[in-house]
């Protein structure tokens, strides 16, 4: 990961034209948008992400409810959470946006995120990294270069590459302190941020009460300081200020119900929280407030991830006797009686579900397994290309779309599928050898021939970028090289003894005593 983390920062460096002695332009919009895309690719492709359909479809569409308020947007935002439990959130350039699943389990309402959803967006759409980006000189590209690093390595903060990343030490952290955003930025996004989810109409001072919640995390933990409040600099005074538009804000609010918020937080605990702690967790609000379904629905999620599916169940059952019909929980019991080999009685959950929500991509993949257990060949194949028409980035669902086809005898198509899932996953090789037999195969059609090209042209694009990028590498570290033995060779003339002082190894015979 160092490695192409690295490799991916030299196109971006290059990209912002900032090496030393070179000229330092205004970022355009187009160079932006560039300069993001190869960043997000990279991320895409290295930092563990949440793939749940119900947790990404929640997080994405308050996000673009949220864009929709912009007056003047620029760029086409895409939102992704990443699988670690940091307090944590970042916006790259062009209206790429991580949060983190420690930065929503952490909050306590959807007003508090869209808060900070909001947040980000204004800094994006007020351009602030990119004005930062401007700012920085060229002599400061290898800081600049530590800190972007650290966006990329240090995404998920217990990975082991975090120990590489250690390595940029001083470069990363005078740097990221000079592309942090500024107090006025701060002062800007807050400021817009509140109008963007008061224009929803969530109340004004969810804003504050999230911000405060981070706060107080960085004044309990001191110097080992969350990563969001690294580059979102915090005070008593922006705490007050944030108060006070809240106050002044409008009173006008719309009643909004915080059940799916409740219910997203409570998978992100379920799903991908340590198993022990998601445990304790449940167990405490069971007994905080044993009325409340939501915990058991936690521990119902808990024990299908344990395997224990009639242990899921049983927590299903009494669930669904307090909320009847929910499709989450109908969901869930299709789930478990899927790993059972039951696929007919979760066949039967799942069109219930998808006749209250017919682009329920979560039932509609569930829906695909249900069939391709039962050996319902063409009745998968219709699901899973339904699924790639809503969404043709769901490169699960291309996959399945390829295993299908592939069952069918229609090795062809297969490969293209399979090729172009590969890709998405960032598995070159494996994208390579089924693209090629794909675009080999005389039974595909004009489109289909077309669509394996263009895919093993932008394979071969990124090898060549790779390669250009290798042999970057390798020039600075022979440039790095030969610097360092200048120095070493400068340094051994200052030792060198004066011939008329043999015992003098301090300064040079011609520097007088």
């Amino acid at each position: 990961m160092l490695r192409r983390g690295l490799a991916w920062l030299l196109v971006f460096l290059t990209a912002l034209g900032c090496w030393p002695g070179q000229a330092q332009a205004l970022i355009t919009l187009e160079e932006e948008r560039k300069i993001g895309r190869e960043a997000y690719d990279e991320i895409m492709r290295e930092v563990p992400l949440i793939t749940d359909p119900d947790i990404l479809g929640y997080v994405r569409g308050l996000g673009n409810r949220l864009v929709a308020e912009l007056n003047d947007n620029p760029f086409t935002f895409t939102f992704n959470v990443a699988d670690s439990g940091d307090l944590n959130a970042f916006a790259l350039p062009g209206g790429y946006i991580f949060f983190f699943r420690g930065m929503i389990t952490a909050l306590d309402s959807e007003a508090e995120l869209a808060g900070i959803l909001a947040h980000e967006i204004s800094h994006v759409s007020h351009r602030h990294l990119a004005h930062r980006m401007e700012n920085t000189a060229p002599l400061n590209a290898a800081m600049l270069a530590g800190m972007l690093a650290g966006v990329l390595l240090g995404a998920v903060g217990n990975s082991p590459q975090m120990g590489q990343a250690l390595t940029f030490g001083s470069l990363a952290g005078g740097i990221q302190a000079h592309l942090a955003f500024s107090r006025e930025d701060e002062e800007q996004a807050d400021y817009a941020g509140f109008r963007l989810m008061t224009g929803l109409g969530y109340p004004g001072q969810e804003m504050a009460v999230s911000f405060n919640r981070i706060w107080r995390v960085e004044r309990i933990m001191g110097a080992e300081v969350p990563n969001y409040l690294r580059s979102h600099p915090t005070s008593p005074q922006r705490m007050e200020r944030m108060d006070d538009m809240a106050r002044r804000g409008p009173a006008k609010q719309r009643p909004y119900d915080n059940t799916t918020f409740q219910v997203v937080k409570t998978r992100l605990i379920a799903l991908y929280d340590n198993e022990d702690t998601a445990q304790t967790t449940f167990q405490r609000q069971r007994r905080e407030n044993p009325q409340d379904p939501m915990p058991m629905y936690g521990m119902a999620l808990l024990e299908g991830r344990r395997s224990r599916y009639e242990q899921a169940l049983a927590y299903l059952r009494a669930v669904e006797a307090q909320w009847p019909g929910k499709p989450y929980i109908l969901r869930a019991q299709a789930t478990a009686h899927l790993r059972l080999g039951e696929p007919a009685q979760a066949q039967a959950l799942l069109r219930q579900v998808l006749l209250a929500q017919p682009e329920d991509t979560s039932a509609l993949s569930s829906l695909g397994q249900a069939y391709l257990q039962q050996d319902h060949l063409p009745e998968a194949r219709g699901v899973y290309e339904r699924l790639v028409k809503l969404d043709p980035k769901d490169h699960e669902a291309i996959y399945n779309l390829g295993l299908t086809l592939g069952k069918m005898g229609r090795t062809s198509q297969a490969s293209l599928y399979l090729g172009l899932a590969f890709q998405a996953r960032g598995s070159e090789r494996s994208a390579r050898f089924h693209l090629t037999k794909a675009a080999q195969a005389a039974d595909l059609s004009q489109e289909e021939h077309k669509r394996a090209e263009e895919a093993l042209a932008k394979l071969d694009d990124r090898e060549a970028k790779k390669h250009k990028q290798q042999l970057e590498q390798e020039r600075r570290r022979r440039d790095e090289e030969r610097r360092r033995d200048d120095e070493r060779r400068r340094d051994d003339e200052r030792r060198r003894p004066d011939p008329r002082n043999p015992d003098s190894t301090s300064r040079p015979w011609f520097i007088g005593r």
